[in-house]
C-alpha cells in the first residue's frame, strides 16, 4: 500500500510543477517562458528558455525516497519549456516515474503532448 501511496503523491508532485510551468507561460507571468528541468531525483521549475543551475528564480523539487524518475524521452532531453502566451512545448515525450518498495515496483507514465496538455497513466 505505501508504495501506491507515494507512486501517487509523487506523481501529482510531477505533474503539479510540470503544470505550474505551463500556467506561468500562458499567463506570460515576468514576460517570459517557463520550463522544468528534470534529473532522477529532483525537479527544477525555471523562468526562460534555458534551464541555469545559479538563477535565483529556480524552484527545485526533490523526490521521496524510493521515488525516481526512471526514464525520459522528452524530445528537448532534460528540459520541458512552454512558449509564453500560447504554453506549447516542442520538448514533447514522457516521464517515467518509479517507486519501489519491499522489491516490488510501480510506475507512472507522465506524458506532455505539444499542446502543453499532461496524460498520467499508472502501473
Amino acid at each position: 500500500m505505501k508504495r501506491n501511496q507515494v507512486l501517487k503523491t509523487e506523481t501529482e508532485r510531477v505533474v503539479s510543477i510540470i503544470e505550474t510551468a505551463h500556467s506561468n507561460a500562458l499567463t506570460a507571468k515576468d514576460a517570459s517562458p517557463y520550463g522544468v528541468y528534470i534529473q532522477s531525483d529532483r525537479l527544477v521549475l525555471f523562468e526562460g528558455t534555458t534551464y541555469s543551475t545559479t538563477s535565483p528564480n529556480n524552484k527545485e523539487i526533490l523526490l521521496l525516497d524510493g521515488a525516481v524518475i526512471a526514464s525520459s524521452t522528452l524530445s528537448g532531453g532534460a528540459s520541458i519549456v512552454f512558449a509564453k502566451l500560447s504554453g506549447e512545448t516542442t520538448n514533447r515525450g514522457s516521464i517515467e516515474l518509479r517507486v519501489s518498495f519491499r522489491k516490488k515496483t510501480a510506475k507512472s507514465l507522465i506524458q506532455v503532448l505539444p499542446s502543453g496538455i499532461i496524460n498520467v497513466s499508472s502501473s
